[in-house]
């Protein structure tokens, strides 16, 4: 006897009548197999639209559409859609009792982010020195790693220092990526292009990480490429040697006007998913005072010096949001500040916040920034341990959370190199960490992801912290979080597939044009697990073990289609 089971399926229909009831099914429409046979619902799985009982089939103009198989414990569905290519059909099973029509649905999105620092060479490439094809071997193994650990996004340093980590009209070559500043890859080849290319070939997100004022990792200018900022007619006379770096004077104008420059470059010439900012702004204090009286003067117009600081950098962040909002509708902006707002914020804790005050030091007002909407998310640096005395990672992240009044994401930094660094860091602080980031209150307030810093310690498997992610941390995939405020947001049409033995098979809705990436599912027990997220080129995966598939599209701004139900009946496990 069968048992009430319920399944979403989305029927592709647009194109013929329904011969029993001349009403197509919507997409989300129910298929309920009832006591008596298959009773088809509509959306809210309440009035039958149909009804195959006993072997019949349910059909479109003599199109076999959905068949009750008698005699038998599963019930196979056979989804007919018309294209270019006429009738074709795919396979699609009830497996299980969910409760709902929302079974079919993904697992939580969430944001798995990596940096890859290339300053002072930190995570890549090795050092200056490294061939073109020793610096791509070096990115393809970080990206492939990410794909075991199931991770979905890589920040990406391309401007360290008022230089390139891609082929810029505008900024010389870095030293750290050929050892000369001024000098390009030979063989030549675009390592940002390169790597936004093979990131996206493996369903990674790219996000361009900028350093906004800093021009020098050494205290001068010796080595510097005729057409570094430091050395034009123009912006070289603010240019200042402060404490062991050279920095460009945020109260500058023409600092500002460089910046977006080099920004809407990126954008327009790169397939870049992001532009990220870290936490240097101002420079973080030597006990000296940064040398900006000639344009404090010039510019100060009445402000105390630290309301003038301030005010720079938070125009320029607006002003920076404002110009990628107008060259993009989809691409995101991000700043990872100090952890810290100010000491003593939260107020009342026992015992107080104490630490660095970015608000005052780097005049950085990262809680101004979020209670505007001047950033797609913030990722605030929360590099101490949960129960940490005077800096506590939840602590932080709540603190940061309800400032988040224009419900943009947060996505806490983790410090995960401090594994290697202090006894009292073990794995499991990392993945404690995640777990608290993923709890039900915070999701609901924006906590929707994690940023680990930095990749080096992943690609060297530090105290098995490779092993970790993929056993503990991320078992399983999982969709970025879409943004429902980008301009650009859309939701894809979802698409059509079909199993063929072991090989799954889909393409995308007819005149599809918002498709990005591909996000493949499979079922286990009563949940589905993201298997793989792959890009839009992809229309076939083949899997390892029979069970009951879905494929859904995912647009720029990372909305979900319906899913498209696929039964695989036999697999020979292997890939």
């Amino acid at each position: 006897m069968f048992r009430r089971q319920l399944i979403c399926v989305i029927l592709w229909l647009s194109l013929v009548k329904a011969d029993l009831t001349g009403t197509d099914p919507e997409p989300g429409t129910c298929i309920c197999v009832d006591a008596n046979g298959i009773n088809i619902r509509d959306s809210g799985c309440g009035n039958v639209i149909g009804t195959a009982n006993n072997g019949d089939c349910w059909t479109y103009n003599g199109n076999k559409v959905i068949c009750d198989l008698a005699g038998t414990t599963y019930d196979y569905f056979d989804l007919a859609y018309n294209d270019a290519s006429g009738w074709l059909a795919g396979n699609y099973l009830v497996t299980s009792a969910p409760s709902s029509c929302d079974d079919a649905q993904s697992p939580d999105p969430e944001q798995r982010a990596v940096f890859i620092a290339t300053a002072w060479n930190v995570d890549w490439p090795t050092s200056g020195w490294d061939s073109s094809s020793d610096q791509q071997s070096q990115m393809l193994n970080y990206l492939d790693r990410l794909v075991d650990m199931n991770m979905n996004t890589v920040v990406f340093q391309v401007r360290p220092s008022a230089d390139a980590f891609y082929d810029s009209s505008i900024e010389p070559w870095s030293k750290y990526l050929t050892g000369t500043q001024g000098v390009a890859p030979d063989p030549y080849y675009d390592p940002l292009s390169f790597t936004v290319t093979e990131a996206h070939s493996r369903g990674i997100e790219v996000h361009a990480w900028l350093n906004p004022y800093r021009a020098n990792l050494v205290p001068n200018t010796d080595g510097m490429a005729p057409n570094h900022a430091c050395l034009d007619s123009v912006l070289g006379q603010y240019c200042y040697r402060y404490d062991e770096y050279m920095w460009l004077d945020p109260g500058a104008p023409e600092v500002v006007d460089r910046l977006i420059s080099v920004i809407q470059d990126i954008v327009t010439r790169y397939d870049v998913d992001g532009i990220h900012f870290d936490d240097y702004f101002y420079p973080y204090p030597d006990g000296t005072q940064f040398p900006d009286d000639a344009t404090y003067e010039l510019y100060g117009d009445g402000m105390s010096r630290d309301d003038w600081r301030r005010n720079n950098v938070n125009t320029m962040v607006q002003r920076v949001y404002n110009t990628i909002r107008s060259a993009s509708g989809t691409v995101k902006f991000s700043i990872s500040p100090f952890g810290i707002y100010r000491p003593g914020h939260p107020e009342g804790m026992d015992p107080p916040i104490a630490g660095m005050d970015p608000y005052s030091e780097l005049y950085a007002d990262a809680k101004l920034w979020l209670q505007n909407g001047w950033l797609d998310f913030l990722a605030p640096q929360l590099y101490w341990t949960i129960a940490g005395q005077g800096q506590s990672y939840p602590v932080l992240l709540d603190y940061w959370l309800e400032w988040n009044t224009q419900a943009r994401f947060v996505y806490a930094a983790n410090g995960v190199y401090k594994i290697a660094d202090s006894n009292d860091w073990p794995l499991s602080e990392i993945g404690d960490q995640v777990d608290l980031s993923r709890d039900a209150t915070r999701r609901s307030s924006g906590s929707l992801g994690n940023i680990m810093y930095s990749a080096k310690y992943f690609r060297d498997n530090t105290d098995g912290i490779y092993d970790y992610f993929i056993s503990t941390v991320y078992p399983t995939a999982a969709s970025v979080p879409p943004m429902d405020w980008l301009p650009g947001a859309k939701t894809p049409e979802a698409p059509r597939a079909r199993a063929l033995g072991s090989l799954i098979t889909w393409q995308a809705a007819s005149g599809d044009e918002v498709t990005h990436t591909w996000s493949l599912y499979a079922k286990k027990g009563n949940k589905w697990n993201m298997l793989k997220r792959l890009p839009r080129y992809a229309t076939s995966y083949r899997v390892i073990e029979p069970g009951l598939y879905s494929i859904r599209a995912a647009s720029r701004s990372n909305h979900l289609s319906g899913a498209a139900l696929v039964s695989v009946t036999s697999a020979n496990g292997k890939a």
